[in-house]
């Protein structure tokens, strides 16, 4: 994401939050990894979790994106705790 902010601010805006949504690792399940927190925050702008796209349970066998809603919390508290700024 360094690349990503530098590009922004260079156009001279400075209003940027990062956002963490999960990773596709083929298991028809998107999976965060919370060290990617840290990582962005360390370009000094805020850090959101997108908890509800995290959760997304892509390439089904009847076609349609599942999820898994009951974990939005866990998956909430869990951005919090690495040092996430908020979520959504």
């Amino acid at each position: 994401m360094k690349f990503a902010v530098e590009k922004i601010r260079s156009a001279g805006n400075d209003k940027i939050i990062l956002t963490e949504r999960g990773t596709t690792f083929g298991y028809q399940d998107l999976v965060v990894d919370y060290r990617n927190i840290p990582w962005m925050k360390n370009h000094r702008v805020p850090v959101v979790m997108d908890c509800t796209h995290s959760l997304q349970q892509p390439n089904q066998p009847g076609g349609i994106t599942g999820g898994d809603p009951q974990m939005i919390g866990t998956i909430a508290m869990a951005a919090i705790a690495t040092g996430a700024d908020g979520y959504l």
